[in-house]
């Protein structure tokens, strides 16, 4: 009985010396290096924001021309927002800044409407803008008379010309018309009769 108790305690003595020897060799030794291994994470990354119709910046410009007698303003309002334009055309009464609203229109960026310097008729009632596409329109500033599209009508009328350029007016109601050929060539001068909505040919060339 003594002799395998000896025995057991022999064993356990030798297997506490190899542990207590493989510490000494890890821990007393300076030559033994541990080896961390880094554990590397996924690299995450705020996403860049896109910008969003809504945070896009408004921007209105405005365009004003008085009429001859200094008495009103026809005023062009543009307001650029959520990636379109909104245009206003309106009259303004420069004495008691009553209003009188021609049209109001949503177009693309691109689209550009424009007032011609002399977009007043001499008799202060009439004025036409400019749309892209040789596109003039005349308005009626009292409401009398409802708006013409001179390219529409010019077009319905006349298949062998195009209408180059509305240059201004001639009278109180007559705008002046330039055309050319399709082979590009100058053509003939009219004018616009913004009453009858009618066009008239010119012997004389308006430039």
């Amino acid at each position: 009985m003594f002799t395998k108790r000896l025995e057991i305690e022999s064993i356990l003595l030798i297997l506490l010396g190899g542990v207590m020897g493989i510490l000494a060799v890890t821990v007393f030794n300076p030559s033994f290096k541990y080896k961390f291994f880094p554990v590397v994470l996924p690299s995450v990354f705020a996403p860049t924001p896109t910008p969003t119709p809504s945070n896009l910046p408004v921007i209105t410009q405005t365009t004003s021309v008085d009429s001859p007698d200094s008495l009103e303003s026809v005023v062009l309002e543009k307001t650029t927002k959520e990636g379109e334009n909104n245009y206003s055309l309106y009259v303004l009464n420069k004495e008691d800044n009553f209003k009188i609203f021609l049209f109001s229109k949503k177009t693309e960026l691109n689209f550009d409407i424009s007032i011609p310097f002399n977009t007043w008729s001499p008799d202060n009632r009439f004025v036409f803008i400019k749309e892209p596409r040789k596109t003039f329109l005349v308005w009626d500033t009292e409401g009398e008379e409802q708006s013409s599209n001179v390219s529409e009508l010019f077009k319905a009328k006349y298949e062998d010309l195009i209408l180059a350029d509305v240059t201004g007016w001639a009278a109180p109601d007559l705008l002046i018309v330039n055309t050319k050929t399709e082979a590009g060539d100058i053509g003939p001068s009219l004018w616009f009769d913004v009453k009858s909505k009618s066009f008239i040919a010119l012997s004389t060339r308006f430039n």
